[in-house]
């Protein structure tokens, strides 16, 4: 059953997204006034970022969609920018090198939690919906599944002992499993596409056979997950126009020559999709189900030209780098590279937190923090709430004189 967009909560309705974003803002803010490394770090970031950022913006101002000011509508540009500004929320807490290992943990966390919500979902409905049963976007889900594999795949093969590798692939099965469920085949490909180039740091003394064993592997599990309703499925979507996105790319890239010079240029501002697609296209394929096009439509060829750069240098910086979950941050790299062929994906959350917590490991790495913040941990929590009820009873019996200052 499709979600009915118009009964979906906007998530300015939620108070804990209304109050994340001030809380973040706040602690960024302190951080910036007590850390002096700070500044230097941000310099170091990508700058085609804030140039991106800015391109967006413009966008709005000469966009054909009468939404993109429209405060009430979910396809206003503040979405969107509060979307990118994540990149730097995510950025400016990252204050050790250390900090990506927890945003690597916390992402299977979340992959397994989702995961696990997407098998009881489909095993009340007997495994036989299709794409899950859920009625929320599967290719959104899936994005956090898959992140969240990745890591796991790069201590599968890098943590010490059995125990712990049985149980990291157990969770990867579960993971994987959620996935499958889904059939989001775009992100299944780009999962597949970052383990083979994670492979030669994985498997160093043979790339090539370790590349080979990771690929036969990775189909087996699609082929014994998918069994029949795979080939259903294969079979009942028209895989020559990729389930209909050939036609849409098609039809967007001749409105776009035909649109003159300054459009080819410039584009047609943000979130056309919604203006230019519906005339010629079915309810639901509103979008340019393209990452890249969906930059080259809005902000013509300048906007495709600095989302590469953007790329571009997010993976240059990594290659660079000598951080040792390296290859994590080049598989969410490529993961999000390939899965932009299939799907726009900037306007999710992950997108700039995934990217934006690698930025951050990176700065810190050149530029070390002068403060430590660290987190507060149930441990330290409880000893802080002693220590501050051993005060307040001991205030207590001097105050009385039962207790000599």
């Amino acid at each position: 059953m499709a979600q009915d967009q118009t009964a979906a909560i906007s998530w300015t309705q939620l108070l804990l997204l209304r109050a994340l974003y001030p809380i973040l803002l706040v602690s960024f803010a302190v951080r910036l006034f007590r850390d002096a490394s700070l500044l230097r770090q941000i310099k170091d970031w990508p700058h085609t970022y804030f140039a991106l950022t800015a391109v967006t913006a413009l966008t709005a101002i000469y966009s054909i969609s009468r939404h993109a000011f429209d405060l009430t509508s979910p396809f206003n540009i503040l979405g969107q920018l509060v979307i990118m500004l994540l990149f730097v929320i995510a950025a400016s807490h990252i204050q050790a090198p250390d900090d990506f290992r927890r945003i690597a943990i916390s992402a299977i966390l979340t992959s397994l939690a989702l995961s696990c919500w997407v098998l009881w979902t489909t095993a009340k409905l007997d495994f036989s919906a299709f794409r899950g049963g859920i009625e929320v976007n599967q290719n959104y889900v899936s994005l956090f599944e898959l992140a969240g594999a990745i890591p796991l795949v790069h201590w599968l093969f890098r943590s010490k002992g059995f125990a712990k590798k049985l149980a990291i692939f157990a969770i990867l099965a579960v993971v994987i499993t959620g996935a499958a469920l889904l059939e989001s085949r775009g992100l299944l490909v780009a999962f597949g596409a970052a383990m083979l180039l994670m492979t030669p740091q994985l498997i160093p003394k043979k790339p090539v056979k370790g590349a080979v064993i990771i690929c036969l592997a990775f189909c087996v599990i699609m082929i014994g997950l998918y069994s029949g309703s795979m080939l259903e499925r294969f079979g009942d979507t028209d895989l020559s126009s990729l389930n209909g996105r050939s036609v849409i790319w098609e039809y967007s890239l001749h409105s776009l020559t035909e649109s003159g010079a300054v459009r080819m240029l410039f584009g047609f501002g943000y979130n056309s999709a919604q203006v230019l697609l519906p005339p010629a296209m079915e309810p639901g394929a509103w979008n340019y189900h393209n990452e890249y096009l969906n930059g080259l439509m809005d902000g013509g060829l300048v906007g495709l030209s600095v989302l590469l750069a953007f790329m571009i240098s997010m993976w240059r910086r990594v290659v660079r780098s000598t951080h040792p979950l390296q290859n994590v941050m080049k598989g969410w790299i490529v993961f999000i590279v390939v899965a932009g062929i299939s799907g726009v994906f900037s306007g999710t959350h992950i997108f700039w937190l995934l990217l934006g917590s690698i930025t951050g490991a990176l700065a810190v790495e050149k530029v070390p923090s002068h403060i430590d913040i660290k987190p507060l941990s149930p441990v330290r929590f409880y000893h802080k709430i002693n220590k501050f009820t051993r005060e307040i009873v001991r205030d207590e019996l001097e105050r009385h004189g039962l207790l000599t200052p």
